[in-house]
């Protein structure tokens, strides 16, 4: 339907003999183009909001007692993990010997 105004108005400038009328058909028809094309975008992104939500509220519903993860810092992690007898020389050993 915005086609074929488009092109309605584009041919009623085309046929308009007058300069003033031909330049206000053109502008009329562009105003026509960037009303619709901005009217497509509004609506797409639109979609696309309700699409994200009814997804994140299904995921929502699918797992309604989802555990909380807790929060682990790597490096107190890595010290408890540690190996502290690497650390610690026996005074009696040989440096060269291979375990």
């Amino acid at each position: 339907m915005i086609l074929m105004l488009f092109n309605s108005t584009q041919t009623l400038a085309q046929l308009a003999v007058d300069p003033a009328r031909q330049d206000a058909y053109r502008r009329g028809s562009s105003l026509i183009l960037m009303v619709s094309l901005l009217g497509i975008i509004v609506i797409m992104v639109l979609a696309l909001i309700i699409v994200l939500r009814r997804n994140r509220r299904r995921r929502d519903q699918a797992h309604p007692n989802r555990p909380s993860l807790k929060h682990v810092d790597a490096w107190a992690e890595a010290g408890r993990r540690f190996d502290n007898s690497i650390t610690q020389l026996d005074p009696d050993e040989d440096e060269d010997t291979v375990r």
